[in-house]
C-alpha cells in the first residue's frame, strides 16, 4: 500500500487533484471530511468549539457552527487559530492515522490519496510515503478564492498569507502539480504520476 500525502494552498485545486486519483481507483483519506465530521451537530468536538466561540453559532439554529464565521474569525486572530487547532487537530489526526494505518494493515497493494491541506503545518509527513503538492499561481489563487468564498481582494490575500508559502511547499514536496492550466491539463498530470507510482 502506498500512501500519497496531497497538500498546497487554499484554492490550489486539492480536492479536484485527489478526485481525479480516485478516478484512476485510488482510495481516499480525506482531512477535511474528518474535520466536517467532527464539527457536525451534536458531537462532542462541535460542543467544545461551540462552548469556545459562542459567537459562531447560527442564530437561526443554536446547535450549528456557522463554518465560514468560524474560518473569518481565526484568520483574523492568531489566538483564535491557536484555540481551535488545540480543540480540533488532536482528533482529526487521530483519525487521519487511524484511517491510513487500516489501509496499511488491511491492503497489500494500492494507492491512498489523503487529502491533508496542513500536512507541513502540523508535521504530518510521516504518514505518508511521498507528498505531493498541488500549486497554481497565486493572481489565480486569489481569483479563485474569491469566487469560492465571495471575498473582496484584500480579504483573498490576507487568508491566502496567512498559510505556509506555496513556494515553501514546493520545495519540500516529492512531487508537484501545477493547475493553472486547467482541467484537462491537470488530469494529464496526475495521470502521469500515477503511471509513475505504479498505479
Amino acid at each position: 500500500m502506498f500512501i500519497l500525502g496531497i497538500t498546497g494552498g487554499i484554492a490550489t485545486g486539492k480536492s479536484t487533484v485527489t478526485r481525479m486519483f480516485r478516478d484512476h481507483g485510488a482510495a481516499v483519506v480525506d482531512a477535511d471530511a474528518i474535520a466536517r465530521s467532527l464539527l457536525a451537530p451534536g458531537a462532542p468536538v462541535a460542543n467544545t468549539v461551540m462552548e469556545a466561540f459562542p459567537e459562531c453559532i447560527e442564530a437561526s439554529d443554536g446547535a450549528v457552527i456557522d463554518r465560514r464565521l468560524l474560518a473569518s474569525r481565526i484568520f483574523h486572530d492568531e489566538g483564535a487559530r491557536r484555540l481551535l487547532e488545540s480543540i480540533t487537530h488532536p482528533p482529526i489526526i487521530a483519525e487521519l492515522t487511524a484511517q491510513i494505518r487500516n489501509y496499511r494493515n488491511n491492503s497489500a497493494s494500492g494507492l491512498v490519496a489523503a487529502e491533508i491541506p496542513l500536512l507541513f503545518e502540523a508535521n504530518l509527513q510521516t504518514l505518508v510515503d511521498r507528498v505531493l503538492v498541488v500549486t497554481c499561481d497565486d493572481s489565480l489563487q486569489t481569483e479563485r478564492l474569491m469566487a469560492r468564498l465571495s471575498l473582496d481582494e484584500m480579504e483573498a490575500r490576507r487568508q491566502i498569507a496567512s498559510q505556509l508559502p506555496l513556494a515553501e511547499k514546493e520545495a519540500r514536496a516529492d512531487y508537484v502539480i501545477k493547475t493553472d492550466a486547467g482541467l484537462a491539463d491537470t488530469e494529464r498530470q496526475v495521470a502521469e504520476l500515477a503511471l509513475l507510482l505504479g498505479f
